[in-house]
């Protein structure tokens, strides 16, 4: 893959054939993240056992063909194509942006790389969590120091790419720069903060909630926003306070008019639970974060209106919400609970 992608005329001249040989890689590369995936369940595993078993040797070091010489030989190939595919997605938009109709198979083009290198985001990530017990790797071989040096030195080449397409009005620029930004959103965790600022990622991550209001096919929001939405409450978690104000509002404002019956509104509300109820997602909030209380508040008044209006409409909607509202009344003092007079009348008591 590396030797065909590596040669410039069939990013030009034959998008088909291009095409194809991304859908292969595009396979190839799933198979690599999940044999990643299934070797953090046995590191998982390792860690469990008695030290004394640890040491035994399980890897046979002067084997080309063992686990690790592997590991590091596709790791490698992986950050050559990271170059490759980032080329080939700068080709693909500049073709897409100077033609006035759609071209599809560059589009398709630019998807199907995209989804590739988020392959292989994921099976990068995997590695730089990797326990460091493993025989043979140095603890900063494969670490944050070589993401941010090996990696996100050419992923940044997108953030030009974003700027291009965010001019455009069409719907399908808007799922581009979804994509672009699940890329850094997938990396935001492990990359520093001084090669790719975070207040640069919630500005980014907090236009793309503003323009999935007006969108005009709203299908097409709902089928590509909920990964963003997933991300947010870890974003928000690690940013600085002074970063985050105004993805708070984008959220809030996008939380507050999606539909009860829209595919969107379970995100939502997962995502909302997860910032309410810090116990149960890990992630902690503390009191002195920019403006979380007025956001708190906001999301637990429109809870509500929601359960209401999904009775009928969503079930599951209703069920989520209902779960939702019996955390909050187990978890915040009775001061906190102003907002939920509306729902506490359905029940004909009186809110004094």
């Amino acid at each position: 893959f590396v030797a065909v992608l590596s040669n410039d005329r069939i990013h030009l001249q034959d998008k088909s054939k291009l095409n194809s040989i991304l859908a292969g890689l595009a396979h190839c590369l799933s198979l690599v993240a999940r044999v990643t995936e299934n070797d953090d369940a046995s590191n998982r595993l390792v860690q469990n056992r008695p030290m004394g078993e640890l040491w035994k040797p399980t890897l046979d070091e002067d084997n080309p063909g063992s686990g690790a010489f592997a590991t590091s030989d596709v790791l490698m190939k992986l950050q050559n194509l990271i170059r490759i595919l980032v080329n080939s997605i700068e080709v693909s938009a500049s073709e897409i942006c100077a033609k006035p109709a759609n071209d599809a198979q560059s589009s398709e083009a630019l998807l199907s790389a995209l989804h590739c290198l988020h392959l292989i985001c994921t099976t990068f990530i995997h590695e730089a969590k990797k326990s460091q017990m493993e025989f043979g790797r140095s603890k900063t071989q494969f670490g944050s120091d070589w993401l941010n040096s090996s990696v996100l030195v050419y992923l940044k080449k997108l953030w030009g790419v974003k700027c291009l397409f965010h001019e455009k009005g069409d719907d399908r620029f808007f799922v581009f720069n979804l994509k672009i930004a699940e890329l850094f959103l997938c990396l935001s965790t492990c990359v520093d903060d001084t090669m790719f600022p975070a207040e640069e990622l919630c500005q980014f991550v907090s236009s793309l909630f503003a323009k999935s209001k007006v969108l005009r096919n709203k299908d097409l929001m709902e089928t590509h926003l909920s990964p963003l939405i997933t991300c947010i409450p870890g974003l928000i978690a690690s940013c600085a306070d002074d970063s985050k104000g105004y993805l708070l509002e984008a959220f809030t404002d996008a939380f507050r008019d999606s539909k009860v019956d829209c595919k969107l509104m379970l995100p939502y509300l997962d995502a909302v639970r997860e910032m309410l109820l810090p116990e149960k997602s890990g992630i902690w909030f503390t009191e002195i974060d920019l403006g979380l209380s007025e956001y708190r508040s906001a999301w637990i008044s429109e809870l509500p209106r929601i359960l209401l209006q999904s009775i009928d409409k969503a079930p599951s909607v209703t069920k989520v919400v209902l779960e939702l509202l019996l955390k909050i009344g187990q978890y915040f003092p009775t001061t906190e609970f102003g907002n939920l007079r509306p729902f506490i009348q359905l029940f004909g008591t009186k809110c004094k």
